[in-house]
């Protein structure tokens, strides 16, 4: 398994590779054998490469973002770095995640997940996330994956995130005001 930190965008057919990261792989699940020298490997045509015997903890770090970063400024129409300016509702989203990836079983605290949002925040200050940019071009967003997911593990571990929950309802709704054009169906409002 694998996930990427490397940033890209679609301008047309084209795909354009906007930010170097990093690619974190690992097992799927614990298997014999060391199978590690496949980052080397990978290392030499797409750098950077991580090795990680427990990818899914990686996994879940990188759904933490997600959480904060895609919604809140699908929601605000704005660029990553404008996040900073809202660190008490990041921290409220990262409490709700730690929770969860904590039933999950893996060990990680509400502050190491603030942390590394904001580290994400500011390195991409800059960025459009890919759910407002979703929201600006009329499409399907990836909400369902992202917060949608983590409201189905949550409710797994009868755990109430409500913060997420309110997040993930006003996507939903944001969606619903540009999907019921040309349906002929009444506008929410």
């Amino acid at each position: 398994m694998g996930t990427t930190t490397h940033a890209a965008r679609r301008d047309g057919n084209v795909i354009i590779h906007v930010a170097n990261g990093i690619t974190h792989i690992g097992p799927a699940r614990q298997q014999d054998g060391d199978y590690s020298y496949l980052a080397d490997i990978l290392q030499t045509v797409l750098p950077d490469v991580a090795w990680h015997n427990n990818i899914r903890a990686e996994l879940w770090r990188k759904l933490a973002v997600n959480c904060v970063i895609n919604p809140l400024t699908a929601i605000w129409n704005c660029p990553n770095g404008e996040l900073r300016h809202h660190p008490q509702e990041i921290m409220q989203i990262c409490e709700e995640v730690a929770a969860v990836i904590e039933r999950e079983g893996h060990h990680t605290s509400a502050e190491d997940l603030r942390d590394y949002v904001m580290q994400v925040i500011d390195a991409t200050a800059e960025n459009i996330s890919s759910m407002l940019q979703d929201i600006r071009a009329l499409r399907h967003t990836e909400i369902d994956y992202i917060n949608g997911f983590l409201l189905r593990r949550a409710r797994a571990h009868g755990i109430a995130v409500p913060e997420n929950t309110r997040l993930f309802e006003m996507v939903k709704r944001k969606e619903s005001e540009y999907e019921r054009i040309g349906t002929g169906l009444p506008r929410p409002w």
